[in-house]
């Protein structure tokens, strides 16, 4: 992936390989803390008063950049696939 960029090849390389040199698990490990961080500043920007639910849903919306499927929009995707949701109801939802 091509972009673009102010960091010097070099140094670009450099970076690269220090990350290659690190264990799976350790670069796993920078990935999730990355993440986190970013939840949690991403959570940090939404008001405070909302319900669980609504955090949750405008969360996935700022990381994932589409609605979060409702379980009819989900069973209408789905087709004759069988629906755990549909099956179990909407409370399903309000558990994740």
């Amino acid at each position: 992936m091509q972009g673009v960029t102010d960091t010097p090849p070099e140094i670009a390389e450099m970076v690269r390989a220090r990350l290659m040199a690190l264990s799976g698990a350790e670069r796993f490990i920078m990935g999730v803390r990355m993440f986190e961080a970013a939840r949690r500043m991403a959570l940090a920007s939404l008001p405070a008063d909302l319900p669980e639910f609504e955090r949750k849903r405008l969360l996935f919306e700022r990381f994932y950049g589409m609605p979060l499927p409702t379980p009819k929009s989900m069973e209408e995707d789905a087709g004759e696939q069988p629906n755990y949701l549909a099956e179990q109801g909407a409370e399903v939802y309000a558990k994740a």
